[in-house]
């Protein structure tokens, strides 16, 4: 089991025991995603790059879905996006801003 998976998936149990629905809902589809992945491949476990661009993929259809809410004026479905983006987010490697890339390029 790769890594995001195997997280995510101690993540869901733990999102049970705290009866936290948005997360378990999040996880879950997550997991659904890089299992989907793992049987349109034929494969057993996938690379964790392989995984992190599902997750990747995630927050960027979240993203699509904010913008499509936000023009038919539907700000409910649009928070309930971006909370579920914060949730997915979080199994992303920290991005550098401006200054830190400009130190590490130096």
């Amino acid at each position: 089991m790769g890594s995001y998976l195997s997280r995510i998936t101690e993540d869901v149990k733990t999102a049970m025991r705290a009866k936290d629905k948005m997360r378990l809902t999040v996880l879950r589809m997550m997991v659904a995603s890089i299992k989907s992945e793992q049987d349109r491949q034929g494969v057993e476990d996938l690379a964790d790059a392989e995984e992190l661009a599902i997750v990747s993929r995630a927050v960027k259809t979240r993203k699509e879905s904010v913008q499509q809410a936000l023009d038919a004026d539907r700000q409910d479905i649009a928070d309930n996006e971006l909370a579920e983006i914060e949730i997915v987010q979080t199994y992303l490697p920290q991005q550098m801003d401006g200054d830190e890339l400009a130190t590490k390029v130096q």
